[in-house]
């Protein structure tokens, strides 16, 4: 005898075949497959690097123009990238890491614009390094 999840499965090949023909059946299937073990392999994967915040930037920022980063607010390390780029504004105390970055970047005459904050970030080292 046919019990109900029986029925649902007849039911619903019944509407695929309606819906989409025989024809396209092993194409359905040929593409839930490749999805299925694609998922597999993503999921053996090691799980990718989550994007670096404002703060690890700036830090990685300081780290590579040789500045020390230890005890120093997010405001006292921008304001010693500005310094040792010549700049010569000071960076307000309140801001957050990311509105230091853009501002440091600003002042140094660097766009921000369509920017992701680490090549932000890469251009201020460049430009350091250039100044030296």
């Amino acid at each position: 005898m046919i019990t109900g999840t029986e029925w649902i499965f007849i039911i619903l090949v019944v509407v695929t075949l309606l819906i989409w023909g025989p024809k396209r059946i092993p194409e359905l299937a040929r593409g839930l497959g490749q999805a299925r073990s694609e998922f597999e392999r993503a999921s053996k994967l090691p799980p990718v690097e989550i994007e670096k915040t404002s703060e690890d930037i700036l830090i990685e920022t300081a780290r590579k123009l040789g500045i020390q980063t230890e005890g120093k607010t997010k405001a006292q390390i921008s304001a010693e990238i500005v310094a040792l780029s010549g700049a010569s504004k000071k960076v307000e105390m309140e801001k957050t890491s990311e509105d230091i970055l853009t501002e440091t970047a600003r002042m140094l005459g660097i766009q921000t614009e369509g920017k992701t904050k680490a090549e932000i970030s890469a251009e201020i080292v460049a430009l350091s390094r250039g100044n030296k």
